[in-house]
């Protein structure tokens, strides 16, 4: 009987419902307040309005997966699809106003997180002094928001909150914004498009139509890993990358304003010396305008939307292990030494981003420490 190439083959699948109870006490229940007055005088008034139907949002999971092992496990991996339901969502719906309340919370909406997951490793070379093996993961991730509250005519209710949006079709929290169509070559003004996509433009900012500009989160991460050794002398590479979104840069309004809060009250990026200052120049930057605002030019818009592609060289790392024998005699069990460099080179996709492209879940750069490059020299002594 032949044998079969494969030394592992398993296939896996789950099911299931758990539930998030992070919800505030007691907002199922009409309560009352004690903390005013009338004219003096102690009062109590109706505080929440209540919802006895409140319960916990819900997950219900399914995952189906082969984890597998060919050629004596030389190729190994897994393979797997998932689909998340997340329903009953919490959200407030707002309510008439005879009613003497604006909202209550109510289980309504509903979000889908589907996508693929795999990793495969090989042992590309296993010889008693030389072995490689290769190793690389991948996720592909699509969120979307299938279902919200809707008001009394029947229309769904957006969760709209400064520069990002939530709405049934779209992904949870996708960027909401104006989009910027560069600097008026014969004023210096900063110009928008009027319908938010494109055509028509415009320098007035609030005459420009505000539009969905892309993600906010990640739609696919991954990355490759290697190892090699000869005799004694190892070498280790980890490289991981994400992207499909595009991040905002948060602090754009106090660095890159042409108006008086950058140059005035906070310190500006030296982007603003390419600046607009003759009629025929042709830049990004609109030109200096000392008045409170500097003509929007550095409001909320695309002009500060940046693709979130990048990729990360994690570690670099080149050692070398002493003889068996030769440690032996220095009354060691083992002697090595390496040379490693951390997040040593990042490449980006969009050249204008400045600022780290590994951003939080909210997809906003900060004025926080980025990954810390490095370079470490290590002695491991073993007794």
């Amino acid at each position: 009987m032949q044998n079969s190439i494969f030394n592992e083959l398993k296939v896996r699948g789950s099911v299931g419902t758990s539930g998030n109870n992070e919800i505030d006490l007691n907002q199922y229940q009409a309560l009352l307040a004690y903390d005013t007055n009338y004219a003096g005088n102690p009062t109590i008034y109706p505080s929440t309005y209540g919802n006895l139907d409140l319960q916990w949002e819900k997950n219900r999971m399914i995952d189906l997966g082969v984890d597998f092992g060919i050629l004596n496990n030389r190729i190994s991996g897994s393979i797997g699809v998932y689909n998340k339901r997340t329903f009953d969502l919490l959200q407030d719906v707002p309510l008439s106003r005879t009613t003497g309340f604006n909202s209550l919370s109510a289980n309504v909406g509903e979000i889908v997180n589907k996508g693929i997951e795999a990793d495969l490793t090989f042992a590309a070379f296993q010889t008693k002094n030389f072995n490689w093996t290769i190793s690389a993961n991948y996720a592909l991730n699509h969120n979307e928001v299938t279902k919200l509250a809707k008001d009394a005519s029947g229309t769904d209710i957006n969760i709209a909150t400064g520069t990002k949006i939530t709405k049934v079709g779209e992904a949870v929290g996708t960027w909401n914004m104006r989009k910027w169509a560069g600097v008026n070559p014969d004023n210096g003004l900063p110009l928008w498009f009027v319908n938010g996509v494109d055509g028509a433009v415009t320098s007035v900012y609030n005459e420009a139509k505000v539009a969905i500009q892309g993600k906010s989160l990640p739609t696919y991460s991954g990355g490759v890993s290697t190892h090699l050794d000869y005799k004694g002398l190892f070498f280790d590479a980890s490289v991981y990358f994400a992207g499909g979104n595009k991040v905002f840069e948060d602090w754009a309004g106090y660095t890159q304003s042409t108006g008086q809060r950058t140059i005035v009250f906070y310190n500006g990026v030296n982007t603003l010396l390419d600046r607009w200052q003759n009629p025929g120049d042709i830049t990004d930057v609109p030109k200096m305008d000392l008045t409170s605002t500097g003509n929007n030019s550095a409001s909320s818009s695309t002009r500060f939307l940046y693709d979130g592609d990048y990729i990360r060289i994690k570690d670099l790392v080149i050692g070398y292990s002493f003889d068996k024998e030769l440690v032996q005699r220095m009354s060691l069990d083992g002697l090595t030494l390496s040379l490693r460099g951390s997040n040593l080179f990042t490449f980006v996709k969009d050249s204008r981003l400045k600022y780290d492209p590994e951003v939080r879940a909210d997809g906003f750069t900060r004025l926080t420490t980025p990954p810390v490059k490095s370079v470490t020299f290590a002695v491991n002594f073993k007794f």
